[in-house]
């Protein structure tokens, strides 16, 4: 039940001819965030970012030379009943990604695209993002995702955690 993929072993993504244009660029820009991170040497990433980042493209829109990035109204709608996510859940719960039915899964993209979406709007949290994948390709353990947050985010992850429970509760859960 997938509208597209992206092969790392191929290099190659697929996108299926979808229910209308505005729906298929989406999925074209999701899955070319996937081919960007693996040609730009972040394909190690981890999951909740190459997601995240995949969902903060996806949902995007151009005008002239800005693109700007805003979270679908169901994004907001779901934050809102949930809160924000554990920072900590996301970055060390290894099998959630893998052990849900694909129609459960849509929760973890939304929590992935907060996490990142915020970090990508400030230069301390791109900062942080950058070692964050270092940490992840270097030692292969979603664990060094936090200590590369500690030693990089303003706050630490208790930090990350209160800058991520303010913007939900703003009821905007965007970053601007």
């Amino acid at each position: 039940p997938t509208l597209g993929f992206f092969s790392p072993r191929l290099g190659e993504g697929v996108v299926w001819r979808n229910v209308n244009a505005t729906a298929m660029r989406s999925t074209l820009l999701h899955e070319a965030s996937h081919f960007l991170m693996a040609r730009g040497g972040a394909w190690g990433a981890p999951r909740w970012l190459n997601e995240g980042l995949a969902q903060c493209f996806e949902h995007s829109s151009m005008s002239g030379n800005l693109l700007t990035v805003r979270p679908p109204p169901h994004y907001v709608e779901y934050l809102k009943v949930t809160g924000a996510p554990s920072v900590e859940g996301i970055i060390t719960n290894r099998s959630s990604w893998n052990d849900l039915p694909a129609d459960k899964v849509g929760p973890l993209y939304i929590q992935g695209w907060a996490l990142s979406a915020m970090l990508m709007s400030s230069e301390n949290g791109q900062q942080t993002l950058a070692a964050v994948v270092r940490a992840f390709k270097v030692e292969g353990s979603r664990e060094s995702g936090l200590t590369a947050i500690e030693e990089t985010y303003r706050g630490g992850l208790s930090g990350l955690q209160r800058d991520l429970d303010r913007l939900v509760s703003r009821g905007t859960a965007s970053p601007g």
